[in-house]
Formats: structure tokens, sequence, C-alpha cells
């Protein structure tokens, strides 16, 4: 188990003068004026609000995507008319959309087989042609590819069954399918198709896919460890650098396969037969994992903020109350902030971390129960970082916001009672 944050990084306190129950901030900063005024011309109002009949989900270019038992709907980014709508004969459990326009979705069939249900994924691709869209392609996500592996409940070992989480589109028209066995990278082949490009085993849990570059992504991971015999329930963090490489020596590809299937205590039969299998799926890339951050307590819940890219190169994510800065280049983690909010219930919530657009790009916010922190970070060419409250505003319809475009201050929130509202700067 790792336990607590690493002592080794540079920590500093930073305090967020907050008075929760009046609803009213105390601010004694000079020269906050202006970007008070900024937030509230952003954040006071809705420039748009409107409400649908299922829950909402934003797709690329504005668009609104709406799902409900087994129908879909996608609605319009301007004046939210229904575009099109999609009926399946199963449920579906994820939808995205790429940069060439093309909809994935996720399909879910949940059959009771004996005494226990067995679920089978199935991916459904449709791409526009004359106002229309139609079913390019399914493919059945399954295990093939992975060998068998197994579950833990207190002293009993029990196979794993073969689960998909989510799947997450990324650049060039390619999207990741993340499951309880590892992920894949899907993207167009020479047929203008989708095939597999990536097949690789990771711990389960991935909770936050951030795309830095083309090939270059951050992955954090959650997982929940249960009760059992002197280990109380906790949860455990881990924040990765993922690079992706074209695969030029195959063999060396399968002895690392090799190594992987051995950790996991398998025969040389079922090794043969994965090695078959991956050559069969003609994968054209492998994967290097560096990790950046592990974290946990001997007990308790602990959350991650979402994920923010400063100045183009620094990482930054909130674990709890902490605000941590890390080095893109290298990915060396370069200081912590312990935050102090004036108010007991921002302790282990979950916060809401957005970059704040400027020329210098050097300003984000967290966003937490409709308090709003405006951050500036400022470095020098010794790799000292410093973080400067600039002002703090009160918002109390502002949770849970989104990125619409992160270049001009462009958010949203969804409600529970299925409302959109856009906000930007006017």
């Amino acid at each position: 188990m790792y336990d607590d944050f690493d002592k080794t990084i540079k920590t500093e306190k930073i305090v967020v003068p907050i008075e929760k129950n009046s609803d009213k901030v105390c601010l004694n900063y000079e020269g906050d004026n202006q970007e008070k005024k900024e937030l509230e011309s952003t954040f006071n109002n809705p420039k748009i609000k409107i409400k649908f009949s299922n829950k909402p989900k934003l797709l690329k270019d504005g668009k609104i995507c709406t799902m409900s038992d087994r129908i879909v709907q996608i609605y319009d980014g301007r004046k939210y008319n229904l575009l099109f709508e999609f009926k399946f004969d199963n449920k579906i459990i994820s939808s995205i959309q790429l940069d060439n326009g093309d909809l994935i979705f996720l399909e879910l069939t949940k059959i009771k087989e004996e005494w226990n249900y067995e679920y089978y994924y199935q991916l459904l691709i449709y791409r526009l042609k004359d106002n229309k869209y139609y079913l390019l392609q399914k493919i059945k996500e399954d295990m093939t590819g992975y060998t068998q592996q197994k579950s833990h409940s207190g002293c009993m070992v029990y196979p794993k069954k073969y689960n998909v989480d989510f799947i997450k589109e990324i650049s060039g028209n390619r999207f990741i399918c993340v499951t309880n066995y590892g992920f894949k990278i899907y993207s167009l082949n020479d047929k203008n198709e989708y095939s597999l490009s990536l097949l690789t085993v990771h711990q389960e849990g991935i909770n936050i896919i951030h795309e830095i570059n083309e090939n270059t992504f951050i992955f954090c991971t959650k997982k929940h460890c249960g009760t059992s015999l002197g280990c109380p329930a906790h949860d455990r963090l881990k924040i990765e650098i993922i690079k992706l490489n074209k695969i030029t020596d195959y063999d060396y590809y399968i002895n690392n396969v090799k190594l992987e299937m051995t950790r996991n205590y398998v025969n040389e039969d079922i090794i043969k037969n994965i090695e078959k299998q991956i050559k069969e799926l003609k994968l054209s890339l492998s994967c290097s994992c560096q990790e950046i951050f592990k974290y946990s307590t001997r007990r308790g819940r602990h959350n991650f903020s979402d994920t923010i890219i400063v100045k183009n190169k620094y990482f930054i994510i909130m674990v709890d109350n902490n605000i941590l800065i890390f080095d893109l280049e290298n990915g060396k983690q370069l200081i912590r902030y312990e935050t102090n909010f004036s108010s007991s219930s921002f302790s282990f919530s979950l916060k809401y971390l957005k970059k704040w657009n400027t020329v210098e790009g050097d300003q984000f916010f967290v966003c937490e129960s409709g308090n709003i922190i405006l951050f500036e970070l400022n470095d020098d060419e010794k790799e000292n970082v410093k973080l400067e409250i600039k002002t703090v505003s009160y918002f109390p319809n502002i949770e849970k916001i989104k990125s619409i475009e992160e270049n001009n201050n462009k958010f949203y929130i969804i409600d529970e009672d299925n409302y959109v509202c856009l906000y930007e700067k006017n």
C-alpha cells in the first residue's frame, strides 16, 4: 500500500477566504476588481437555458445528445432543434462524436444465464451521408486478445468478468475503449472503417483521460479497496503518462505480452493463444506507462478533480483539497498546495478545475458549491512555480461546471432537472 503524499515534494499552504454560511466572500486583495468583473460578466446569468426531456450530454461542435432507455436523440447546438433520432434493441451506456462527425454508441445487452447475468457489449458506428446517418459498422467488444484475469474476494479467487466502462473520443478520428481488463484504441484503417490499433492490459478504474497530443495521454486511475482483515476501506489513486509507439519490432512486442501474461500466472498454451489473437488483430501500436503520482491513506475516500494544462507545460489536478502541479515534459511533480477552505464542507467534496483563458495562458479557477476561486500561475527558469489568488466570487447556481471552449471561456452546466445552462463572457 502507498500511504499519504510524497514528503519529498515541496509543499505550501494557500488560504482561500470564504464565508460559506453567509454566502459572502471576504476579499482584501488589491487589484482584483477587473478579474472579478470578468467572472461576474460570465457567470451571473446563463446566456442560454434549455430543458430536455432526458439527461443531456454535450457533443463536439455544441450538439446535444440525450439518451433514454433505447432511444438516443441529437439536437443542434444553436436553436437546439431535434436533428436525428436513433432507436436500439438494447441499452446505450456511452456515446461520443469524432472529428469527422462519426457517432459511436456503446450498446449493452444483459442476459440472464442460470443464476447470473451475463453482459455483452457492441460498438455501433454511424456515419453521416446526404444529411442522414447510416450504420457503418458493428464491432463485438469482448475480451479477445486478453487472457482470463482473476478477481479476489477475501481468500477466494474468481474469474473476472469482462466489463466495458466507457468510450472516449480522441484526436485523429480515434477513440479509446476503457474496460476492467485494460484499454483499447480504435482508429480508421485503409477501408475508412474502424479497427483495433492498440490493446493493452491496465489496472481497472481508469477515471480520467486527458489528451496532451496525438501520442501522449494522462490517465488518472481510482480504485476502491473494500474492507478486509486488518485493512479498512480506502481509495487508491494513480496518475500515469501514457505514450503511444509504433510497433517496429514485432517479436519484442510479443515478448512484452508474454511477460505480462506470465505475471498473471498462466501457462504457455494460453500465451500461445494470446500471440495468435494479437497477430490476427494486426495491431499497429504499443504503449509505455510512466507513473508520476500515487496516493492513498489507510482509510477514507479520495477524489480527483478534473484536469487542465496551463502555459502549455504544466499539468494541474486536485486531489481532495490539494492542488498538484506537474512538469509535462518529464512528469515531475513540482509542488503541492494545501488549500485551507474556511468551510469544512469543502474538505473532500468534488472540485471542478477549469482553465480561464487569458493572453498569457496562466490562469485557472476552482469551482466548488458556487464558489469560484481564480488563480494565476507564475514561474521562472529554475522550475519554481507560484500560485496567487486573483479573486474569489460566489455564484449560487454554478455547480458541476464543464468547459465547451477553453480558448473562449465558454462553459456549461447540466443540472438534476435536465437543464443545460450555457455561460460565456459578454
